[in-house]
């Protein structure tokens, strides 16, 4: 992370999070096919294009905080992560950084490893594991 994140994640004991809808990757922090049948199942208001906006609106209400956990670190990462020179790399394990994390609502987060999934077939709820 740059220098001056490191000294808010300090000064602030918290851990920034972007809206999902601020990635480049138009997946991120979107539904499936399987999950838009799912929440629309049976209200017609929400068939077609509404799934669609409920789709999209979830991507600007949901929050995330990425980290990698290769052994190694890579230029690839430093590049992704990074925009300047001053940058620092937090080193720690899954289990630490989960442990160290308090969330202020206990019943609206996720902490978890990434599961790639086909959006065209999957569900995300198969994917998910719990908190």
């Amino acid at each position: 992370m740059d220098f001056s994140k490191l000294i808010s994640l300090i000064s602030s004991e918290k851990i920034f999070l972007a809206k999902a809808s601020s990635f480049e990757d138009p997946y991120e922090g979107s539904l499936t096919e399987k999950d838009r049948g799912e929440y629309c199942r049976g209200d017609s208001f929400l068939l077609g294009h509404q799934s669609n906006l409920l789709a999209e609106q979830l991507k600007f209400e949901t929050f995330i905080s990425c980290w990698h956990m290769n052994k190694h670190e890579s230029a690839g990462m430093w590049n992704l992560y990074t925009k300047t020179k001053e940058s620092v790399a937090i080193v720690s394990t899954y289990k630490q950084l989960k442990n160290s994390i308090q969330p202020l609502d206990e019943n609206n987060y996720y902490i978890g490893k990434v599961n790639y999934l086909d959006y065209s077939q999957d569900n995300i709820s198969d994917h998910k594991k719990t908190h």
